[in-house]
């Protein structure tokens, strides 16, 4: 019997695995349509980290930055975070377009560039504010979880626990993985050896942003028989597909990049489900087990 596991991604504290799977599964039987009795009697598991992250984050107290475009100051901040997110910021503006003369024109008010060129940052937020459909600040709440996983191995360590005791068990495994949880699963799944894995489904993932990207190398194709990521190019967090130079792995994934997501929120995770060619490979591998 082939089971499911989703791995969701930030902002979930406060939730439960079973919200989530109810979530998450009736988005996807309404990307299965006349398939969805595929999933009756399909284990679905959700390994659950959203309230044990968002602890940890709160553990770390005052070294965690805080809403750095709504404080307008870098102090206390790491260094190593500011880079960080500015490489993000710089790459959301220029996937979006927003040009020099726009930032430009943000600078009033809040002074001129400044170590680690903060005030151009605040100025890019503040010109991508503009844009229809982006919100900077949830950009930058979603680029400070993601920097901590990557960075601090007790967070990497205790999330890898909790999703990894659900994938590495034994039996043929479907992995579907969300935004964040994309980032955990494919740092579990690369390193994996011995699994059953015939599909690894990625949604609206930032792995090929490249400051998550190069914090993550060696770049290799995770131990799984099939790769497939969906992304809505209007998803800011999934700007950029996996695919070429911006996850040079072999073999690629296959790229679906056509996904208009019909939620609110393009990042949101029943748009990605209910798609019919995503929810289609997920039948497959159903059917092919």
């Amino acid at each position: 019997m082939t089971r499911i596991v989703l791995v969701h991604g930030r902002a979930q504290q406060g939730r439960d695995a079973d919200a989530i799977r109810r979530e998450w599964t009736a988005g996807l039987r309404l990307g299965l349509a006349d398939r969805a009795s595929l999933l009756d009697g399909v284990t679905v598991d959700v390994p659950f980290y959203g309230d044990r992250l968002d602890q940890l984050l709160r553990e770390l107290g005052s070294t965690l930055p805080e809403d750095l475009l709504a404080r307008g100051t870098t102090a206390g901040a790491d260094e190593d975070f500011l880079r960080f997110q500015m490489e993000v910021f710089d790459a959301v503006r220029e996937a979006e377009g927003v040009s020099t003369a726009q930032i430009q024109a943000e600078m009033d008010g809040i002074g001129q560039r400044g170590p680690l060129n903060w005030f151009w940052v605040r100025a890019i937020m503040k010109a991508l504010n503009r844009v229809e459909g982006l919100d900077a600040i949830m950009i930058e709440q979603f680029t400070r979880d993601v920097w901590f996983y990557l960075t601090r191995s007790a967070i990497r360590r205790e999330v890898n626990e909790i999703v990894g005791e659900h994938i590495f068990r034994s039996g043929r495994t479907i992995v579907v993985a969300h935004s964040l949880g994309s980032v955990v699963a494919y740092d579990l799944l690369r390193d994996a050896a011995g699994l059953d894995v015939p599909l690894f489904l990625t949604v609206g993932s930032p792995l090929g942003i490249n400051a998550v990207r190069k914090r993550l190398k060696p770049v290799v194709h995770p131990k799984v028989e099939r790769w497939f990521n969906a992304r809505d190019e209007r998803d800011v967090v999934a700007m950029h597909p996996l695919i070429g130079e911006y996850f040079a792995c072999s073999p690629q994934p296959v790229d679906h990049s056509a996904v208009r997501n019909r939620s609110d929120n393009a990042h949101h995770i029943t748009g990605y489900l209910n798609d019919a060619k995503t929810a289609a490979q997920i039948a497959k591998a159903l059917t092919e087990a």
